[in-house]
């Protein structure tokens, strides 16, 4: 993804099952449909179904994760969880090995 970008849409990246690994740039504020301060929020599956992603980097000041954020990601190792998260929805990691 390029350097300077702001915003990624609501489920920008559910079911790209041949995705493998995914760098978030530090200048993304928002994950879903808008854009404020750093990255805190990942929207509603986002990552949803994305059978071959294995790495995932994010960096710290994520504070929520939308419903259903993360599931179903078959090959996904244990997901690093920054201090900075204060919340969890529901199924956000559902359906991961």
């Amino acid at each position: 993804m390029p350097s300077g970008l702001l915003a990624i849409g609501e489920k920008a990246f559910s079911g790209c099952t041949s995705v493998t690994d995914i760098n978030i740039p530090q200048t993304v504020r928002r994950i879903y449909d808008g854009a404020s301060g750093t990255l805190k929020y990942i929207g509603k599956e986002n990552f949803r179904s994305m059978n071959a992603l294995t790495t995932l980097t994010m960096h710290d000041g994520l504070e929520s994760t939308g419903e259903s954020a993360f599931c179903v990601l078959l090959k996904f190792g244990s997901p690093y969880i920054s201090e900075s998260v204060l919340e969890i929805w529901q199924y956000a990691f559902n359906n991961m090995p």
